[in-house]
């Protein structure tokens, strides 16, 4: 059970599908394999945040590890 998934338990289930839909909206471009990656694909949460978001982490995709910045898009 991964952090993400202990935090969305003990949300009401209205917060969390805002919570899903607000952390699919951060996206990030991986450097190897140059495809899109939202923040919920790779693990992540991000709900009701701002401003710009880097991190090293693995990509869904390709599976390999890389420094990447997410966005809010949309």
């Amino acid at each position: 059970m991964s952090l993400r998934d202990i935090i969305l338990k003990f949300m009401p289930p209205k917060m969390r599908a805002a919570a899903e839909a607000d952390s699919r909206k951060w996206m990030a471009l991986c450097p190897r394999c140059q495809k899109l990656n939202s923040i919920w694909d790779i693990g992540g949460i991000r709900y009701k945040a701002a401003g710009v978001k880097s991190s090293l982490v693995r990509c869904a995709h390709c599976g390999k590890v890389s420094f990447m910045r997410f966005e809010k898009r949309g």
